[in-house]
């Protein structure tokens, strides 16, 4: 049975039988929760049966209808902003047009939600292709509307401080931002503190990449001489390092 035949039924029960009907939200995380899926027998005569039961008179109605209006604003959105996966999701609702692609007819009686719903199976991804197209525009209209540092050029940025000699000598977050202000004053053109971003990156750059290859570096070359047989004295001598360094790598 369509949906729309399905919704037409209860709807024509309820007028006939003198309930109410009323358009409403309900927080249904707030009330307990009583259910009847279209994949069970007899479904809508079942919640019609137990709402005379209980001698309900108010029903809440909901339906999601999906123009052609709607479609087609929604499509023009997806094929600029979308991935062929989304286009293609979102193009097998074409079939929809002009239909009811969802209804729900609810009632409370006693703190307990009793809920009729129906449902096209592509509803939900319906749903996320819209959440993801809002997130997108977004963020598009965001960037579009502050001048915002690229990642790649923040990557770039942050690489080039990481690896710059002065960087180990900054002794804490203030130096490192310093630093980076002498060596970029470019990044002054950019919105949302450019200069945070990219210390932040250079920061996970030295500890994740450099500073680990350095230290296998520094151990490698005092095992050469250690095998040399020079004495520790000597070591520190020569790689110019302190007796702690020499110890944490001997």
């Amino acid at each position: 049975m369509e949906l729309q035949i399905e919704y037409n039924e209860v709807l024509t029960w309820s007028k006939e039988n003198g309930i109410l009907l009323i358009k409403a939200e309900i927080q249904k995380s707030y009330a307990p929760l009583i259910s009847f899926y279209n994949d069970e027998p007899n479904f809508i005569d079942t919640f019609k049966n137990v709402a005379l039961t209980l001698g309900t008179k108010i029903i809440i109605n909901e339906t999601i209808f999906l123009s052609d209006e709607i479609y087609e604003e929604h499509l023009v959105q997806v094929k600029e902003f979308g991935e062929r996966e989304m286009i293609e999701d979102y193009q097998k609702l074409e079939r929809y047009k002009n239909k009811l692609i969802k209804y729900s007819f609810d009632f409370i009686e006693d703190g307990v939600i009793y809920s009729l719903e129906n449902k096209i199976e592509e509803l939900n991804r319906f749903h996320e292709i819209i959440l993801e197209l809002r997130e997108i525009i977004a963020e598009t209209n965001y960037e579009a509307e502050y001048n915002i540092l690229p990642e790649e050029s923040a990557n770039s940025f942050a690489e080039q401080l990481a690896n710059n000699d002065s960087y180990t000598k900054a002794k804490n977050r203030v130096q490192r931002l310093f630093l980076a202000r002498q060596l970029f004053p470019q990044l002054e053109e950019y919105d949302d503190d450019p200069y945070r971003i990219v210390t932040t990156l250079a920061e996970n750059i030295y500890d994740f990449k450099i500073k680990p290859l350095q230290e296998n570096q520094l151990r490698d070359k005092i095992q050469v001489l250690k095998k040399e047989g020079k004495t520790k004295v000597n070591i520190c001598s020569d790689l110019k390092i302190s007796k702690d360094t020499l110890n944490k790598y001997y």
